[in-house]
């Protein structure tokens, strides 16, 4: 190369250095427009609209209209509208539509392209500085922020789209973002606050005569009612709403308030009525393509059915549910992967365009044919070796998450049941003879949720059910689950065993140890759970219920499943518990007579309380266990029942 001319030598760093990048940029132009005229459009509906902005209102208007009664048809007029909207660079229209796209998405349960949509609806309107897009793309990033439970983030967005509304001065999505802060509340748990800003948002929904808003706010205060136990006042505002949506033929709301009252019913008792809103708002949502209210519908029926005792029907519902469930996982799995094959095309894509650099350059001329050829064997090699390297990255990423998903199974299941479940078995369901089961609830749980921070909370809730999950390691035992400040546990599965019932009763007499020295902060300052005498610390309680008999335990669904125990024995236990008083151990006849004479542990080994005798004569006993008789008590559902206190 040293001996030809400088103005060849200089003229192919030239074309080396600045006509591959110019290349490069051509290509991304190319891609880009190809991406452009490649867009889905049903060509079914083009012919209803012109090409211009009016046509673009008018798609989003029919989108708007079509919603509720059918997410298919409202996703295609909302994704034309997006289409002509991008085709004629018009922000507005473009905001209007992801964020249209982005609530239908949550409509289906499909979160992770729903934040896709509303991100870049805030992206555009940010830059295009429109002020009312831009607000209610805030907003839809904290509804989706709410459904997956990020709570301090869905506050944090919605009160940044309410003061923008509010500032603008744009009812509709001020109503929006009040409804949001209310929802959000309802989840944290904060009622008052939560009924305060639903109230508001009707209010707004009202004066500005929204049919629909006003329907959903009515929908969502009957939610909050339900939940402070107040169900006729709900019922009520269910049928408001209920007959809101109907007026407006909108099967979406519908088929939500037919769920609703179907719950309403349930918690009355009522499981006729439940059960036929319930069936009529899971069809219907099927018929539509709602998936998060065929999946509430789901739940509702598996725990109707639970409560009238016909397990079997229970039990298909619960399948459905868990399978509804797995495919909106499902979807956001395919959008992680579908993510990934998009990086790998690109790449692949820019060795096809370097191939056309080579080919174009091979032009320049014989004397420098084999310049050219090099530098683009050179660039060639290079985006091969990035290629190969970023699919090196994906297949360590997928490993990586292979084995946390082995790890978290282990975690979670019985070593016995997650060995099955990674053998490909799948619903696993077993039937034990005499199993023993545990409830234990917090006393006085809700007055204190009110009067401690959430992360105060949570935190010490997990303080005091480590405790427990160490003395069900301690005693062999199995934690079935939590649910609020409840803690189930039982024993005798999945491995059987024959002195379940005693192991079971030493753990619950070493949960009272453990509390007896377990005081809760309830100051303003410091949020945090103690375990020593500090100022404005209360003692913490518990009613234990427990009994024994048999029951059916085993795993539903394909993912995000979970181990869990049905039958008599269950409901009995949580009897006890309800039926119980605080700081005692309440237990059934069963309990009592299969105590007797069955203690197979070292008195020595057993909690200072249990081993000692105080006044014991008039208490009955077994060996090592003490009683105090209840006599017959009216348990619901039950009847008269003989029950102890396990002292």
């Amino acid at each position: 190369m040293s001996y030809l001319p400088h103005g060849i030598v200089f003229f192919v760093l030239f074309c080396v250095l600045f006509c591959v990048p110019i290349g490069q940029n051509i290509s991304f132009v190319f891609a880009h427009e190809q991406s452009d005229s490649t867009a889905t459009i049903p060509k079914h509906i083009q012919p209803q609209f012109s090409s211009d902005t009016g046509g673009i209102h008018h798609a989003l208007r029919m989108a708007e209209r079509t919603r509720r009664t059918s997410i298919r048809v409202s996703s295609e007029y909302a994704h034309y509208g997006l289409s002509l909207a991008r085709s004629l660079d018009y922000p507005i229209g473009i905001c209007d539509a992801l964020t249209l796209l982005a609530g239908i998405c949550i409509d289906q349960g499909n979160y992770t392209q729903a934040m896709s949509y509303a991100l870049e609806a805030q992206r555009l309107s940010d830059e295009e500085s429109l002020q009312e897009q831009y607000g209610r793309a805030l907003a839809t990033v904290a509804s989706i922020h709410r459904m997956q439970n990020n709570l301090t983030k869905a506050l944090d967005f919605s009160r940044q789209a309410l003061s923008l509304q509010q500032r603008i001065g744009d009812m509709r999505g001020e109503a929006i973002s009040l409804s949001n802060l209310g929802s959000t509340f309802r989840r944290l748990g904060v009622y008052d606050s939560a009924l305060y800003y639903r109230t508001k948002s009707l209010d707004i929904f009202q004066r500005i005569t929204d049919s629909v808003g006003m329907a959903d706010a009515n929908m969502g205060i009957a939610n909050i009612l339900r939940l402070q136990l107040q169900p006729a006042q709900s019922l009520d505002f269910e049928r408001r709403a209920l007959s809101l949506y109907q007026s407006m033929g909108n099967q979406f709301g519908i088929a939500d308030a037919e769920t609703a009252l179907g719950r309403s019913f349930l918690a009355n008792k009522q499981f006729d009525s439940s059960q036929q809103y319930s069936e009529q708002g899971y069809k219907r949502s099927m018929a539509i393509g709602a998936g998060v209210i065929s999946l509430r519908a789901c739940e509702d029926l598996s725990d109707l059915h639970k409560q009238k005792g016909d397990f079997k029907t229970a039990f298909l519902f619960h399948k459905r549910f868990a399978s509804l469930r797995d495919s909106i996982f499902s979807t956001e799995q395919a959008t992680r992967l579908s993510e990934m094959q998009s990086v790998f095309d690109g790449e692949r894509r820019e060795q096809e365009r370097a191939s056309t650099r080579y080919q174009r350059n091979v032009v320049i001329g014989m004397l420098l044919l084999v310049l050219v050829l090099l530098a683009v064997l050179v660039n060639r090699y290079r985006l091969k070796q990035r290629s190969e390297a970023i699919l090196r990255q994906q297949q360590e990423a997928i490993a990586f998450e292979n084995h946390r998903a082995e790890t978290l199974l282990l975690s979670i299941f019985p070593a016995a049941i997650a060995e099955r479940l990674k053998s490909g078995e799948r619903a696993i369901a077993d039937h034990y003879d005499s199993v023993t089961v545990l409830f234990a609830d917090i006393v006085g749980f809700t007055k204190l949720s009110q009067e401690v921070s959430p992360k105060s909370l949570v935190q010490g809730l997990n303080s005091i059910f480590e405790q427990f999950d160490e003395v069900a390691k301690k005693y062999g035992l199995e934690k079935i689950k939590t649910i609020g400040d409840a803690y189930m546990v039982a024993g005798g599965l999945p491995e059987r065993s024959h002195d379940h019932c005693e192991r079971v009763a030493r753990m619950a007499l070493e949960m009272q140890e453990i509390l007896k020295t377990t005081l809760w902060n309830n100051g303003k300052e410091p949020h945090q759970y103690h375990h020593h005498n500090t100022h404005q610390a209360f003692q913490i309680q518990v009613r234990i219920g427990i009994h024994t008999g048999e029951a059916v335990a085993g795993v539903i669904g394909t993912s995000k499943f979970s181990y869990d125990i049905w039958g008599n024995t269950v409901n009995m236990a949580s009897r006890m518990e309800s039926h119980g008083e605080a700081g005692k151990i309440h237990v059934s006849d069963e309990v009592y007579r299969a105590l007797q004479g069955h203690s197979s542990f070292d008195i020595g080994q057993l909690p200072n309380d249990a081993s000692t005798t105080n006044d014991q004569s008039h208490d009955p006993a077994t060996k090592g266990f003490h009683f105090e008789e209840r006599g017959e008590i009216e348990i619901k559902g039950k009847g008269l029942m003989r029950t102890w206190f396990l002292t």
